[in-house]
């Protein structure tokens, strides 16, 4: 399958896996953006509903089988006054080459958040 997938890929036009890989950068970044943002959305609800932020990701309730994946894309840390959620992600482009996703969000997107550290922040 490898050997195949190598074969098809050399076929392709540079200017046309770059327009791909272009593509598929932008396709990671969405994904990454929703797991982030669920991942906060859930570490905030359990601390409306607890009192206090989960010691890892393993405390979090009622996560479907899609939801249960924030752990593999995602660190989370506790800290003593909040929490730190830092983006893993490391996709792979369309030669193999690994991409890593960067994204950064505003000031005003941490108002009222308990998040104190991030890669994502500004």
């Amino acid at each position: 399958m490898f050997i195949l997938a190598v074969v098809l890929v050399s076929c392709i036009p540079d200017s046309a896996k770059q327009q791909i890989n272009q593509q598929v950068t932008e396709l990671q970044k969405m994904m990454a953006d929703q797991q982030f943002t669920k991942g906060i959305a859930f570490i905030e609800l359990h601390k409306v509903r607890y009192g206090s932020y989960p010691e890892s990701f393993k405390d979090l309730k009622f996560l479907s089988a899609m939801d249960s994946t924030m752990s593999s894309q995602l660190d989370y840390k506790r800290l003593e006054n909040g929490y730190e959620l830092n983006i893993k992600g490391v996709f792979m482009n369309i030669s193999g080459d690994p991409s890593p996703v960067t994204l950064k969000y505003p000031a005003e997107f941490w108002e009222g958040l308990g998040c104190i550290k991030s890669n994502t922040k500004e």
